[in-house]
């Protein structure tokens, strides 16, 4: 009877650990479907929240109203508001001193040509009214100088106002033919009182016109007045991308242009002087590029 009241015992022992484990077993498969529904739960929300955020935050780009011609408008020009329209641009990256308002040309004229579709800076504006179309376009120290051209002094009409030409002078020097380059790289400012844009407004080219005003330094309008005085100036047309200056010589003669002979000699002019030529019945003699009247060079003799 002891021995059947001990073994009882041990299988009440063994139950209560088998019902334990299986409490143990259920408890941890509810803490791992609990623990897998919050995280479903967590994944589905970020999916449906995050569209949205995205969708609620636009770039804001700032915008400014701006005053724009509607067709170029010549240097000189008084401005009216009619010449313009208003539009909204962004306003990154426009200059500081865009014009937003009719208010603000009130008074005002054009100080260059202002090019159509184009944000009208304050650059552009000047309250001085210009005496003509031209002079708006002439900077301080440089002067606007007219010269007679044809057919061939004007490169058959190729040089036209905006382009950059050579100023070459043709005469006689010590009783020879000889070309002095008078001015280099001046641009042409209008073409028998024709602009630029006054040329592509009338959309063909013009016929060959007979003078030209060209922009230089006051220096050089006064050596081109000079020239024009005697002999022939003659136009030499620039290529588009070349505004420098070349080392040509200021002075070339025919025996110049031939092989191993120079300057002809003359027994009676200083080796320093490169030639010589009479205006208005007075000598010069060119020395060392500049042309100094032979009476003083015998005085400092």
């Amino acid at each position: 009877m002891a021995g059947n009241f001990g073994g009882l015992r041990t299988n009440r022992n063994q139950q209560r650990q088998r019902a334990l484990g299986v409490v143990l077993c259920v408890a941890l498969i509810g803490v791992i479907v609990v623990l897998a529904y919050v995280l479903l739960n967590q994944g589905q929300t970020v999916a449906s929240v995050s569209p949205s955020i995205v969708q609620q935050a636009p770039i804001d780009i700032e915008s400014t109203e701006v005053l724009v011609p509607i067709q170029s408008i010549e240097p000189g020009t008084k401005l009216e508001p009619m010449m313009f329209r208003k539009e909204s641009r962004p306003k990154q990256g426009l200059p500081r001193r865009i014009v937003s308002d009719y208010e603000e040309i009130k008074g005002t004229y054009a100080r260059s040509i202002i090019a159509a579709d184009a944000p009208l800076l304050s650059d552009y504006l000047t309250e001085i009214r210009p005496s003509s179309v031209i002079t708006p376009e002439i900077p301080d120290g440089y002067r606007a100088v007219t010269i007679r051209v044809d057919v061939t002094t004007i490169v058959e009409g190729w040089a036209k106002p905006g382009s950059r030409v050579d100023v070459k002078w043709v005469g006689m020097i010590r009783g020879q033919k000889a070309i002095v380059s008078v001015v280099q790289n001046a641009k042409i400012l209008s073409a028998e009182m024709q602009t630029q844009n006054q040329m592509d407004q009338v959309g063909k080219a013009a016929s060959v016109p007979t003078t030209v005003t060209l922009l230089v330094t006051a220096y050089d309008a006064d050596k081109i007045l000079l020239y024009r005085s005697e002999g022939t100036l003659s136009l030499s047309l620039r290529g588009d991308n070349d505004t420098g200056k070349t080392d040509s010589l200021p002075t070339m003669t025919f025996p110049d242009t031939l092989p191993g002979i120079g300057i002809a000699a003359n027994d009676n002019v200083d080796a320093n002087v490169q030639g010589t030529m009479k205006i208005d019945g007075l000598e010069y003699k060119l020395v060392n590029n500049k042309w100094i009247p032979a009476s003083e060079l015998e005085r400092d003799r």
